[in-house]
């Protein structure tokens, strides 16, 4: 995990917490950090991911994977009715915000000379890349984890949530996270500088 129970501790002023409390802020951990993994794209575990891709051009286009920094990437692309997958050009443009060019034009042509001329006709890509772990996280998003840890610990001890996501967290984001974590989102988001 990114940040450990006893740090949150720390930070919330709880000096013993029970076994209770200390479930109850891992859940808090847990929660806090994939929601920011979700959001930013870092990973605290590395590995082999999937996006799968719709209806795209026939021609070079530039996407941005939900997870990152990328190490490397494969696109197959299959048009519908079709039962093969034919590998496709990728290069990675930005490892660190996980953008990466296909060329699917190469591919593509010669699947429609084979068949029928349709508008309409489907096209896929899947597009397989690596991401290497991240499990120190850069300062802020640790801090940002923290924050947002504490908040739904602090919400959940009140009884202030009623549903249940992970444990007893719910994903809530209210004025508060707004305020305290939103402008480190904003520093992380997807879309390269």
């Amino acid at each position: 995990m990114w940040v450990s129970e006893s740090e949150l501790a720390v930070r919330l002023g709880i000096p013993s917490p029970t076994s209770d409390e200390i479930t109850a802020l891992q859940q808090a951990i847990q929660a806090a950090q994939s929601y920011l993994q979700d959001t930013t794209g870092f990973v605290e575990v590395g590995g082999s991911f999937e996006d799968r891709r719709s209806n795209l051009p026939i021609s070079t286009y530039d996407l941005i994977t939900k997870y990152r920094p990328v190490t490397s990437a494969t696109a197959y692309s299959k048009v519908w009715r079709s039962s093969t997958e034919s590998e496709v050009a990728v290069e990675v443009l930005d490892p660190a915000n996980g953008l990466v060019r296909i060329d699917s034009a190469s591919v593509w042509y010669p699947l429609m000379k084979e068949l029928p001329q349709d508008p309409y006709l489907r096209r896929s890509v899947r597009l397989v890349y690596q991401v290497s772990s991240t499990s120190s996280p850069p300062s802020d998003l640790k801090e940002a984890c923290i924050e947002l840890a504490g908040h739904w610990y602090q919400l959940t001890k009140s009884g202030a949530f009623t549903s249940q996501a992970i444990g007893d967290i719910r994903w809530e984001l209210d004025a508060e996270f707004e305020r305290r974590v939103a402008h480190l989102l904003r520093r992380y988001s997807r879309v390269p500088t």
